[in-house]
């Protein structure tokens, strides 16, 4: 399948004969692994449909991303539910928009409890913590500019 690119053009899109609208994120919500707006590519911004022939060569597309949704490092502490640091807690944080998508991510606190996790700015997140015995969550909108945030457990009664 052709590619080529840098300007030298030449992509093969692998699509069958059809009737395509051209778009990314077109029906779905931004996520850390494709950080970008939903977008769809036409003339004066709309949204035209491309009709394509097999072998057929389309040439003067402009196909340009939209700048991508900044990410903001998200900064924390786990605490045990005596108030202690959660030493090497289990965090995850998953987009709420996102759910039926694995758009999680998941890491390991430090010996203080401190974690980091990487989040689409704008965007909602559950974020969530756990131990053996404790798990706690909650929902952070994730801003530009965000104070560390502090995750107490509770004894888990699963």
């Amino acid at each position: 399948m052709p590619t080529q690119m840098a300007t030298g053009d030449m992509l093969s899109l692998g699509c069958h004969p059809g009737d395509y609208h051209l778009g990314v994120n077109f029906d779905a919500e931004p996520f850390r692994e494709n950080p970008f707006p939903s977008t769809c590519f036409g003339k004066d911004g709309g949204c035209d449909l491309l009709h394509i022939e097999k072998g057929q060569q389309i040439k003067n597309l402009d196909f340009r991303l939209p700048p991508s949704i900044p990410k903001h490092a998200v900064l924390g502490q786990v605490l045990l539910p005596d108030g202690r640091p959660a030493a090497k807690a289990f965090v995850s944080s998953s987009s709420r928009s996102r759910e039926d998508f694995d758009d999680k991510l998941r890491v390991v606190a430090d010996t203080s409890g401190h974690f980091r996790v990487e989040c689409l700015v704008g965007r909602k997140y559950r974020i969530s913590a756990q131990t053996t015995d404790s798990y706690a969550e909650g929902e952070w909108t994730i801003g530009r500019k965000m104070a560390p945030i502090t995750i107490q457990l509770k004894r888990d009664k699963r």
